[in-house]
């Protein structure tokens, strides 16, 4: 930043202090683990509190931070830390007293939930269960990396092996929220994986066909750019469906295989039944592929009576 020899200066300035909605989302992420859903009863407004807090400390951080950068007064220590002792701007001189009570309170909102998972783990089963378990064992292993990492200090060296030790534990609970979430296909994450990669490929594959189909117009084919232009974007426009479907089709395959085995099941059902003339053989295979493509609790299937020609719908 003094001598403006490195870039991103300021957008360094700017991201360091996101470990404060670091910690925030850490906390919100033990809330709704597994089920997604914020606690019910008072415990809801404790947690409306501590966001309303938490808000306020992250907005006073990344502002201090702003102020810094406008002001050119930016001062780090050896760790990179932005210095903001007898610095802050009066505007944001409510920080200090925000971050005084921050802490604080979201350490006795993580012992309140500690407390209260005695009784949400003694009331789950099966597979619930094993989620918790993930959840309780990545938790206390975090615990114990984030006090060692506090016991190396701001300024160790990174080959520290206390601070290696701690980093690799605090790791620990994403790690096996990210598995027990994979393991048990929780919050749609087959969905969300098949469509995110989906949408990516296509969008390589169309900007890469319009960029190809630019080059090859003006340079190659010599025709002027408003032409070439034109002519990119209607082959990307004519090609984005068909890749599209493509694309998630090979990618439900691999990552969203309920979706493609309901597929798999239903293609089967029409190939089997196309022929078929007898009531009872389709009326089973139609059960069998309800309940092989979405595994309902129960499958009826009604007949209308026979109708004034006699016959049977």
């Amino acid at each position: 930043m003094r001598h403006g020899s490195l870039p991103l200066g300021a957008v360094a300035v700017i991201v360091q202090p996101t470990w404060a909605p670091a910690i925030v989302l850490v906390g919100f992420a033990l809330l709704i683990f597994p089920d997604g859903i914020l606690p019910a009863g008072r415990s809801r407004w404790l947690v409306w509190a501590v966001t309303a807090l938490s808000i306020a400390w992250i907005v006073g951080a990344l502002g201090i931070a702003v102020s810094a950068i406008m002001g050119h007064n930016i001062h780090v220590d050896s760790g990179g830390n932005l210095l903001t002792e007898d610095r802050i701007p009066a505007a944001w001189a409510w920080y200090g007293d925000v971050q005084d009570i921050v802490l604080p309170a979201y350490a006795a909102s993580i012992v309140l939930w500690a407390i209260q998972q005695v009784s949400k783990y003694r009331h789950a089963t099966g597979d619930r269960r094993l989620q918790l378990k993930w959840l309780y064992s990545g938790a206390a292993l975090s615990i114990v990396g984030g006090v060692l990492l506090l016991g190396a200090g701001s300024d160790a060296s990174a080959f520290n092996p206390v601070a290696i030790v701690g980093a690799v534990g605090l790791a620990a609970l994403p790690i096996s929220m990210g598995v027990a979430i994979l393991k048990y296909r929780l919050y749609e994450i087959d969905r969300v994986i098949s469509r995110t990669l989906s949408y990516a490929l296509v969008s390589g594959l169309v900007v890469g066909t319009y960029v190809g189909v630019i080059t090859l117009a003006t340079k190659v084919l010599d025709f002027s750019s408003p032409v070439g232009v034109a002519a990119s974007t209607l082959v990307a426009v004519a090609l984005f469906n068909p890749l599209r479907r493509r694309a998630q089709h090979l990618v439900d395959r691999r990552f969203n295989r309920a979706r493609y085995d309901a597929e798999v099941t239903l293609a089967a059902f029409r190939a089997r039944v196309r022929d078929a003339v007898d009531l009872a053989t389709v009326q089973s295979e139609l059960v069998d592929a309800v309940h092989g493509a979405f595994e309902p609790t129960h499958v009826g299937v009604w007949i209308r009576p026979a109708g004034t020609d006699g016959r049977r719908r």
